[in-house]
């Protein structure tokens, strides 16, 4: 399952978005977008707990969080690839 992590701090590379999440759950991958220093760094991180209610917990943990000066954005994302339905 994946989260999607927004309003990440200018510089943030994936060993931090790493460190971050894997204080609540195990990371498969990490994926940053955009530009390392932009004001706008996202990060889609692929969890290796595919539970939705165990993920949804450890979202709501990171949302809000206060990381490195900025306040952290966290979404599950419902639909991944091929499961989205608007592909249809």
């Amino acid at each position: 399952m994946k989260m999607h992590l927004s309003n990440l701090p200018a510089g943030t590379d994936e060993s931090d978005v790493r460190s971050l999440v894997e204080q609540y759950g195990e990371v498969d991958s990490i994926e940053l977008l955009g530009e390392s220093d932009s004001d706008n760094l996202e990060s889609l991180v692929a969890l290796r707990e595919q539970d939705r209610a165990v993920v949804d917990k450890l979202a709501e943990k990171i949302n809000g969080l206060n990381w490195k000066g900025t306040k952290i954005r966290a979404k599950v994302l419902l639909f991944q690839g091929d499961d989205d339905p608007a592909d249809s």
